[in-house]
């Protein structure tokens, strides 16, 4: 009789893994200038060596922490797009975006509201970042319109994302507009002004 196979550990996030939840929970509660690597210790578990053993500073923190929430809305955005079809491809992908920008409100505070200005790498990274969304909100304005030439389509996709950013920044911050509006309105009137942008409204 065989043996059974051992059983694979359940993932357990790695060290580095822990600093960046531990840092993001920070900077999404204040600036990142006000955070120091002791604060980040303190929230992991940890001593500030080993933290300083996996990052050499703390803007190497903010900026995995950047770098995996970008990945990670790229990747969500390229889904979106996708499947932005039906009756109203940008009412899908203004609620799809919002809904999961609010699943993560923290790291998404991180990367629109709390980081803005913190460094010039966190500036190049969101830079870098609107550049790689732009062919994607181009992908759902054709699935809305239909066919658009090239420049047209690059404004209308630069448009949407700014768009996208502004939104994700209102709803974050629950600005004015924001209040004013309710969530359900806020969405509303964002796609609207989506519609506008892309020439479907």
């Amino acid at each position: 009789m065989s043996a059974a196979p051992a059983k694979r550990p359940a993932h357990r996030p790695s060290r580095r893994d822990d600093i960046v939840g531990a840092a993001v929970e920070l900077f999404a509660e204040r600036p990142p200038g006000e955070v120091t690597i002791a604060d980040i210790a303190d929230r992991a578990g940890m001593t500030s060596a080993a933290v300083y053993y996996h990052f050499p500073a703390k803007n190497d923190v903010l900026l995995e922490a950047l770098r995996g929430f970008a990945e990670d809305l790229i990747e969500h955005l390229r889904r979106l797009s996708q499947r932005a079809n039906g009756s109203d491809p940008l009412r899908g992908l203004v609620d799809g975006f919002l809904d999961w920008i609010d699943e993560r409100q923290p790291a998404a505070t991180v990367f629109f509201v709390s980081s803005l200005g913190s460094t010039p790498a966190a500036e190049a990274l969101r830079r870098d970042l609107r550049n790689r969304l732009i062919p994607l909100t181009t992908r759902a304005a054709r699935r809305a319109r239909g066919t658009v030439n090239r420049t047209q389509g690059t404004v209308i996709g630069l448009a949407l994302v700014s768009l996208l950013e502004t939104a994700a920044t209102a709803q974050l911050t629950k600005d004015d507009t924001y209040g004013l509006l309710r969530a359900r309105g806020f969405r509303d009137h964002v796609t609207s002004l989506a519609t506008r942008i892309v020439g479907t409204g």
